[in-house]
């Protein structure tokens, strides 16, 4: 749509009438309405066409879609979207310390207001390692992780050196498959008896040949024999959060 153009046209639009009958014209009583002037066809043209123009489209009066595609426009330009990165939160509850090496069940209680920790207890002397697994959702990317560790000690100052790794199983897979290279962080005690949340680790590379939907295990490991590792306690692992990309708004 555009304005109208023809040889009975104005150069200049027309001043906007005085309003000498109040806020309201209606027909009643008798009273006929006021007729629509040159500034009302003006008034409503202008307002349709700055809809188009605001949404980017030029306007052109052979096409009667323009309002139509101006609104759809900006309707999908601010709907809300789910891609981007999303998480997902792994309690230590839900991981099985490995059979071989594995880290030790943890259950306290606080000595105060009796907070239940239930944890993931890694050894400070050797590595420790404790497995989850994620199905993961068909609209992941299917492309690098990364993950942070929530955690706690209850003694001692340092730092502690944690890892993931991961690998990818789709249909028909072998189970028994190696994990990808890990990707560490390291996170320091601000307190023994605090909940200590590490930064993000750098991304972590999937092994196997991820698709949509594959199961992927991931392997948590304290790096107790790293230089970097100085706690020389249990670390408690509480939990660990998944950080990961999607690439569509949703499943199906």
């Amino acid at each position: 749509m555009d304005r109208h153009l023809d040889a009975s046209g104005a150069a200049s639009a027309p001043s906007a009438p005085v309003n000498v009958l109040g806020a309201n014209v209606y027909p009643q009583g008798g009273v006929s309405p006021s007729s629509p002037g040159p500034w009302w066809h003006h008034m409503v043209t202008e307002e349709l066409r700055n809809v188009v123009v605001a949404a980017g489209i030029t306007p052109d009066r052979a096409d009667l879609t323009q309002l139509t595609d101006a609104i759809l426009a900006m309707i999908a330009a601010n709907a809300p979207t789910s891609i981007g990165q999303h998480t997902i939160w792994i309690p230590a509850g839900a991981m099985t310390a490995r059979t071989t090496g594995g880290a030790a069940i943890g259950i306290a209680e606080t000595a105060v207001n009796k907070v239940m920790l239930k944890t993931l207890d890694f050894d400070s002397a050797a590595a420790e390692y404790a497995q989850f697994s994620v199905r993961m959702p068909k609209s992941w990317n299917e492309g690098v992780l990364s993950a942070y560790f929530v955690w706690s000690n209850a003694s001692g100052t340092g730092d502690v050196v944690w890892g993931l790794q991961a690998v990818a199983l789709s249909d028909d897979d072998v189970v028994d498959a190696a994990f990808g290279v890990a990707s560490t962080v390291t996170d320091s005690v601000t307190a023994a008896g605090d909940l200590m949340q590490s930064a993000a680790t750098a991304a972590l590379t999937v092994a196997g040949a991820p698709g949509a939907n594959d199961w992927v295990v991931f392997q948590v490991y304290r790096a107790a024999v790293d230089a970097a590792d100085t706690l020389a306690v249990d670390a408690r692992l509480h939990g660990v959060v998944i950080i990961y990309t999607t690439d569509a708004a949703t499943d199906a």
